[in-house]
């Protein structure tokens, strides 16, 4: 027995070593331990296996979000192996599920608010009713009791929001360990083929999913159909595990429940607060990018993998008859709260994107996605759709259950494009998205007959704010108010009157016997998203909203201006002909021509998609183009209102406008780069090419003698002195976190530093060529001029050294002790 117990703990120190190894050698080690160790030993690892990878009380972790093909590939491919669905990993959890007692705790600080909320409650979620552990003497619940398998999942979602692993990873670079993972877990798990099996079997575990009576089956999350249990007759008799209907699915519900709760209710998006500390949640960090595109690869893949659940007769058939409906409420959520938290810079195009994907079904069906997968993996052919369908009333169901989601969110945004430079290429890219899904056969004909049962009675100009059961929702941003109603006539901002009736009575008959067929489904989202007090807004009416025509004079300016500004600089790389190899052009900023070029197109695009959905009159658009400094008017109409609309528009908002923009040109001239000197714009007096060159040398002398260069510019002595005359002396730099909703300005110190873009400049070029020309005449050679620059910059040193006293008056640090501000 003493030799067993020493082999046992000689087992577990060995697989404790391993993970301090580098990645390649800990999980070649490991994979060996996996299969040498007990269960008993490998149970007793597990846990502590877990907490190393996911680090997820801020510790050590296997950093699966910044590990990245480019910068490792061979740790990176070792990793994915390692922890993919029939890797080394999952077949540990599948050994130790054999035995239905291992259990692990997983702790309730890990879960979102509002998921610990739900548990507090009367109305505990199905599946968690399974899962809970319960103090004995206080009756309090104290943690989740979860299989290896669940227990590996919940970390896994936890991984991606986990406030301790938030500031590890870079938005630019996205592919990363982690998303891969993701991306495969999905397809594993929630199988789009209709002929793939979730592999391998685990019917043999009894420990989640005991055999009980099929009333005991329909309180759980998935509702089967009778003729799944034809053979289950008394709770005497007792039937096989590997008959079990949720044998093959209770992975893939954990899986589901944990990427919604985790993902789509996490705190940094969907925390609840009031009107006391609502300014509170614009502090909370908003998600990176990795995580935004993590979300949106769920929500194409569940589209595909529920749109074959009228051909799929088994469990797993059942199960995608749900998957929707238990997204399709948060994302609701998550989507209003990110909008309304989002700043109005380019990276909204994430979120845009997500939106897009959710409200577009028809695009993600289980053909064309294995397709789209298929070609995107061959670099040589492109990634388009197959046979790419268009809304039609077989999606009249998901529409009805999702209208909020298209019309409400859609009255969340229009005012945003307002907001924005519509001029910037990539502003005018994401309207013309917008108006471009909006346009295509079937949609906005569907929304119209759903909102004719739905319609706003009561003339309100505002959504209500309340609390709802899933939170208080964000008003609408920019502005609270959508200025639509049902009279048929163009709002007027002058005549707002209260409303004389409840804002619950908005529901009529519509004479579209299709559309009230969901009047019902529709009536029961209102009343789960928005609670029973929401004044519904429609969307479309026979006049479109202000806001619409604001928009449309916008693009026709800023269609202009883009026009101009991509003349500008073409004129100016022209004008630079050959030296445009050396320089960067400086009257415009960093956008290439090409898609200074593509702006004015999307623009005119988003115009004309605009006019298409809201079924606007050619004769109430402007006619002809003009230019961004005269005021935009409205061709001679019939109707008095459009008339009205126009006034109003063009003597206070234009007026609006314009003093808004004269405001932002007086603020721009007063400021000021203060970030690296050396990464500043480059300057019309500078060379390109050579500014970056200089910039990496200097980079590579900073790294390769950063010790030497911060040791002599402490010293007091005339060496001190004499070097510091060379170096540039330490400063703080102030950088921009645009994942804070606030842009939130951080001040970070530099230390002693050597910078060479001095020699960059057009000027010393200019001497230098000149100088040395002068040199060769006289006879001195070619080189003469160069050591005479070095000659006097030694001298200069020298005697600034010498007549120098005292210490530096910031000392060179670390920059890793660095401040925020």
């Amino acid at each position: 027995m003493y030799n067993s117990q020493a082999e046992s703990e000689t087992i577990l120190h060995r697989m404790s070593t391993a993970l301090t190894l580098k990645v390649d050698q800990r999980c070649a080690d490991l994979t060996v331990l996996f299969e040498r160790g007990t269960k008993k030993e490998l149970a007793t690892f597990f846990p502590m296996l877990i907490d190393n990878i996911f680090g997820p009380q801020g510790t050590f972790s296997w950093s699966l979000r910044t590990q990245l093909p480019q910068n490792n590939p061979n740790e990176f491919k070792v990793l994915l192996n390692f922890l993919k669905p029939m890797g080394p990993v999952f077949k540990l959890i599948y050994l130790l599920l054999q035995e239905p007692n291992i259990k692990y705790e997983f702790s309730l600080m890990y879960l979102p608010t509002k998921v610990k909320m739900m548990l507090d409650s009367s109305n505990i979620h199905p599946f968690y009713q399974e899962i809970l552990q319960y103090n004995n003497q206080t009756k309090q619940i104290t943690s989740l009791l979860l299989n290896p398998f669940d227990y590996y999942m919940f970390h896994f979602a936890y991984h991606l929001i986990n406030p301790c692993q938030q500031r590890t990873t870079c938005d630019d670079q996205w592919d990363s360990v982690y998303y891969n993972l993701s991306v495969e877990y999905l397809s594993h798990f929630f199988p789009i083929d209709l002929n793939q099996q979730i592999t391998p079997s685990v019917g043999y575990y009894s420990g989640k999913n005991p055999m009980q009576l099929p009333q005991t089956f329909q309180s759980r999350t998935m509702r089967f159909k009778m003729s799944l249990f034809s053979d289950v007759q008394t709770p005497e008799v007792k039937t096989t595990m590997e008959r079990h209907p949720r044998n093959e699915i209770w992975r893939s519900e954990s899986i589901l429940m944990a990427f919604v709760d985790f993902w789509l209710t996490n705190d940094q998006v969907c925390l609840h607060f009031d009107n006391l500390n609502m300014s509170l949640s614009n502090h909370l960090e908003l998600p990176s990018a990795d995580y935004i595109r993590i979300i949106r690869a769920v929500i194409k893949h569940m589209h595909a993998f529920a749109s074959t659940m009228n051909f799929d007769a088994t469990s797993l058939g059942e199960l995608k008859k749900i998957t929707l409906p238990m997204i399709q409420g948060r994302i609701y959520v998550f989507l209003r709260n990110l909008l309304y938290r989002w700043p109005l810079d380019e990276s909204f195009r994430l979120v845009l994107e997500l939106w897009l994907s959710f409200i577009q079904p028809w695009r993600y069906t289980h053909e064309a996605y294995e397709h789209y997968i298929e070609v995107a993996a061959n670099t040589n052919q492109s990634a388009h759709r197959k046979d790419v369908k268009y809304a039609d009333e077989s999606y009249m169901q998901f529409i009805a259950e999702n209208l909020l989601v298209y019309v409400v969110i859609f009255q969340q945004l229009l005012p945003r494009f307002a907001r924005v430079d519509l001029s910037s290429p990539k502003n005018a890219q994401m309207l013309f998205r917008l108006t471009k899904v909006f346009s295509q056969p079937n949609l906005v004909p569907i929304l119209r007959r759903l909102e004719s049962v739905v319609e706003n009675k009561n003339y309100s100009p505002t959504h209500v704010l309340h609390n709802n059961p899933l939170g208080l929702m964000p008003p609408l941003s920019p502005t609270t108010r959508w200025s639509t109603n049902t009279s048929g006539h163009i709002y007027d901002s002058t005549h707002i009157e209260s409303p004389k009736k409840p804002c619950s009575n908005f529901m009529s008959m519509g004479s579209d016997p299709l559309a009230s067929k969901y009047m019902s489904v529709v009536r029961q989202k209102l009343y789960e998203l928005e609670g029973p007090n929401f004044c519904y807004k429609p969307l479309f009416t026979v006049q479109a909203a202000p806001e619409v025509y604001e928009l449309l004079q916008i693009i026709k300016v800023s269609e202009m201006k883009s026009s101009e500004l991509f003349e500008k600089q073409k004129q100016s790389e022209q004008r630079r002909g050959f030296f445009s190899f050396f320089t960067q052009p400086t009257d415009i900023d960093k956008i290439s021509l090409l898609d200074r070029k593509k702006a004015p197109v999307f623009l005119a695009a988003a115009f004309e998609g605009l006019i298409s959905i809201f079924g606007i009159s050619e004769f109430i658009v402007p006619q002809q183009c003009f230019r961004p400094s005269e005021s935009p008017c409205f061709a001679q109409c019939s109707d008095d209102s459009a008339a009205d609309i126009s006034s109003d528009l063009n003597s206070t908002n234009t007026v609006e406008r314009a003093l808004k923009q004269q405001s932002i040109r007086e603020r721009m001239k007063c400021l000021k780069f203060d970030g690296d000197p050396d990464l500043m714009p480059i300057q019309s007096r500078e060379i390109g090419f050579l500014v970056r060159m200089f910039y990496q040398a200097s980079c590579f002398i900073n790294q390769m003698e950063e010790r030497r260069i911060n040791q002599f510019h402490g010293r007091q002595d005339f060496a001190g002195r004499f070097v510091r005359y060379f170096l540039q002396p330490p400063m703080y730099v102030y950088k921009y976190e645009k994942r804070d909703g606030r842009s939130r300005r951080v001040r970070h110190l530099l230390p002693a530093r050597v910078s060479l873009r001095r020699f960059a400049n057009y000027n010393f070029w200019t001497l230098f060529i000149i100088a040395t020309l002068i040199f060769r005449y006289l006879g001195f050679g070619s080189f003469a001029f160069l050591f005479l620059y070095v000659v006097w910059n030694v001298l200069v040193a020298s005697f600034s050294a010498i007549f120098q006293s005292g210490r530096p008056v910031v000392q060179s640090v670390d920059l890793n002790n660095s401040m925020d501000d």
